[in-house]
């Protein structure tokens, strides 16, 4: 009866299993397809500086390519349509001259514009003004969700205000907004408020305060699409300031771990991170630096590179400061960063003339991989150094010249531009197409969970719990054995109890340190005295004996759980036991017995 509950229970076991196997198989089939090119773009545009400052805006569109494509420049409210066509590899699109953004706030605008292409291409979307520039990596249409917690952006003088621009996508989308500060329309923070759009319509908010941790929902499920940051804002200097707009990720694009670095030849760059959920840890190269409730953030100021990871998915804004604070007086910037496991295996981006001075092109890559990774038709692998923090990766900053160029690497890389003047800059993550493994971990102590009876020369095998990704590991089991398998087999010669570390380091480069003692018993020597028909057995709720000794009670861990003399035909409870797997030791002066058994906790 008893091998048959057991067995119940393993085939149950191995059931639930299976199906969380096939859960994690469609998750990550679905994750894989996340890319940033498509043939449907949505943009909508912020207010920027007053237009009787520094002469008229203009507007554009890079737009990438391997192949020659023609497209459509649409604004759905009006009808206007504007045909384009770019060469293989890419080219910049001028708009017409107007006023692509709202003037208005809490109001729907028709001045959304919808970009429709031929074939697959990326898109980033370019406000140009002078010393007020500004520039966002564009995602496609199927990109887009229907939930956004907004990371926005202040100005330390309180003068330019924080900004929010909500485009819908399709007819009577109806939207709700929970504003996280006073609006400039006087909508109260935290009190939820609901608009109607139709496709192509933009709504604008504005604030004195920072709109951070703002939230946005499309209540019939229809993608929108949501860009922040400020109308003018400075940033680590007061006396600079420019335009900051970029556009947010849906949650469903946030992650883990971050590749935070700084610009070349720039200050100290400053990081916004926002968390999405209760007690978010985050680190950076593996020290906790803050734990974050929903909607909190906290901003980190470096100045050389270094990994960030978090417990739960976050979002993070990387700036970079006024003139005051760089050497090459470039103005501040804003980019919503990619998590570190959106890569790209290569494509096309064009830098701008309208900046002139200063472009860049940042590279990460798995150590290893920056041999495979070509720049306008050649290696750069000299360009690339040690990553700070974090020993699997590798970390390349280039300066570029204008105009278009190619890159290539067949497991992944990822990469961010720049484009800086004096007083002004341009800032945006570029395209991704996979989603490597190992870059999303979980920060969570090592267990060891041995799952074989603690029996002398039987092999018992140790792994991790989780299982995240492990470079270098190494076993020591305690009696002199070593391995560097994360999943590993040791039989151990003598009873006794061995103390079992391990050691290694995660994707973010941290070290991993599990330690446990684990108790051998001398199995072999457990011997049935079959005239006195000695007992050992587990009834599902105790374990009966029928002779009196001492019983030992381990836990799955060799943890030992109970020790106490036994009567003769007595019962040991263990109701108190939680569900799993123990082992029961029975001696007497004379003999042992040993039983493993399965206990479900009632």
């Amino acid at each position: 009866m008893l091998s048959y509950f057991l067995n119940y229970k393993l085939m149950r076991w191995i059931k639930s299993l299976l199906s969380i196997l096939l859960f994690c198989l469609v998750a990550l089939t679905t994750s894989a397809q996340h890319q940033s090119s498509g043939t449907r773009f949505w943009i909508g545009f912020m207010e920027n500086l007053t237009l009787s400052f520094n002469g008229p805006p203009t507007f554009a569109f890079r737009i990438s390519s391997p192949i020659a494509t023609n497209g459509n420049i649409i604004v759905p409210a009006t009808g206007l349509t504007i045909p384009f066509n770019i060469p293989a590899g890419g080219g910049e699109v001028t708009m017409p001259e107007a006023i692509w953004y709202a003037e208005i706030n809490q109001m729907a605008v028709g001045k959304g514009v919808l970009v429709e292409t031929d074939n697959p291409v990326d898109l980033q979307a370019i406000h140009y003004r002078n010393f007020f520039s500004a520039g966002s990596r564009i995602l496609p249409e199927d990109e887009l969700g229907s939930f956004y917690r907004v990371l926005a952006a202040e100005d330390l003088n309180q003068t330019g205000p924080s900004e929010v621009v909500i485009l819908a996508t399709a007819d009577n989308t109806l939207i709700e907004i929970v504003p996280s500060t006073i609006t400039s329309e006087l909508f109260g923070a935290g009190t939820p408020f609901t608009i109607t759009l139709n496709a192509g319509q933009l709504y604008q908010i504005q604030a004195q305060n920072d709109l951070t941790n703002t939230t946005v929902t499309s209540i019939n499920g229809e993608p929108i699409a949501v860009f922040a940051g400020a109308r003018e804002g400075s940033i680590g200097c007061q006396t600079d300031n420019s335009h900051l707009y970029n556009q947010n990720l849906p949650e469903s694009l946030w992650g883990k771990q971050f590749a935070l670095v700084p610009y070349l030849d720039q200050g100290p760059n400053v990081f916004k991170v926002l968390a999405g959920s209760e007690d978010t840890e985050v680190f950076v190269n593996c020290e906790l630096i803050a734990t974050l409730n929903t909607g909190e953030t906290v901003e980190i100021d470096l100045e050389d590179e270094a990994i960030l990871k978090a417990t739960k998915p976050v979002t993070i804004g990387h700036f970079n400061k006024g003139s005051d604070c760089n050497p090459l007086l470039s103005g501040p910037s804003f980019a919503v960063l990619h998590p570190l496991n959106l890569r790209s295996t290569g494509g096309n981006f064009s830098t701008t003339n309208f900046l002139q001075n200063n472009h860049y092109v940042t590279f990460v890559v798995d150590s290893g991989d920056e041999s495979t990774l070509i720049f306008d038709g050649e290696q750069v692998i000299t360009d690339f150094q040690s990553y700070n923090g974090n020993p699997n990766l590798k970390v390349a900053r280039l300066n570029i010249e204008a105009g278009v160029h190619t890159y290539s690497c067949p497991r992944g890389v990822w990469a961010e531009c720049a484009s800086f003047d004096p007083y002004d800059a341009v800032t945006y993550c570029l395209p991704f197409n996979i989603l490597t493994p190992n870059s999303d971990v979980n920060i969570v102590s090592a267990a060891v969970v041995p799952n074989s009876p603690f029996c002398i020369g039987t092999p018992i095998q140790f792994t991790l719990f989780p299982q995240p990704f492990v470079s270098l590991p190494v076993w020591d089991f305690g009696d002199g054995g070593q391995a560097n398998n994360i999943l590993s087999q040791h039989a151990f010669d003598a009873p006794g109890d061995y103390v079992i570390s391990f050691s290694g380091y995660d994707a973010a480069g941290c070290l991993l340190i599990a330690e446990t003692v684990i108790s051998i018993l001398d199995c072999e020597s457990s011997v049935d005295d079959i005239t006195r028909n000695i007992e050992l057995t587990y009834t599902g709720r105790g374990i009966q004996v029928s002779e009196a000794g001492t019983l030992r009670l381990y836990a799955i861990n060799g943890q030992l759980i109970h020790e106490g003399y036994a009567p003769a035909k007595g019962s040991i409870n263990l109701s108190e036991l939680g569900t799993g797997v123990y082992v029961a030791h029975f001696s007497t002066n004379r003999f042992k017995k040993t039983l493993r058994f399965f206990h479900e906790h009632e």
